[in-house]
């Protein structure tokens, strides 16, 4: 048994030592966010973020939220490329709160949803190991977002 540990164990360190840059997955982000607004199909503005380890025809899905969440910025364009420098940008209308999910290219959105679409099923990524993406609060919204997030903190 002791010689068994003293094989495996160097092992499992330097499996540990040797992760790469990529050991953590792709990722995304939401850098510009829209204003808060009860949305409508009239009021757009832009929308903007960050992808990091995404790979060859991986695209980003928007999402804005207004009683359900609508995709972004229609239907018939629902997907936001990525750019060569990681970054992306689109118009989105208003809304409380806006999602960003890096998707596989076959990946094909609703119109309209509950519940943002989970891993698997052509989602690629979200924060915090959830698969939903990039979920950010409007900047009207974010007060009770980080009252939310502190009163977790303290049941912890």
């Amino acid at each position: 048994m002791r010689a068994m540990l003293l094989l495996v164990l160097p092992g499992l360190l330097l499996a540990g030592c040797n992760r790469g840059p990529d050991s953590k997955g792709p990722s995304i982000q939401i850098t510009k966010v829209p204003p808060a607004d009860k949305g409508g199909p009239d009021t757009l503005d832009t929308i903007a973020g960050r992808v990091t380890g995404a790979k060859p025809g991986q695209r980003v899905v928007l999402f804005s939220k207004s009683g359900v969440w609508w995709v972004q910025p229609e239907l018939k364009q629902p997907f936001t490329a990525i750019r060569a420098d990681s970054t992306w940008t689109n118009s989105t209308h208003l809304g409380l709160e806006y999602a960003a999910l890096l998707v596989d290219g076959a990946y094909q959105p609703p119109l309209s949803t509950e519940t943002l679409p989970k891993a698997g099923e052509g989602v690629v990524v979200g924060p915090d190991g959830n698969m939903y993406g990039a979920v950010n609060v409007a900047p009207r919204g974010i007060t009770r977002y980080l009252k939310q997030a502190a009163s977790k903190e303290k049941r912890s």
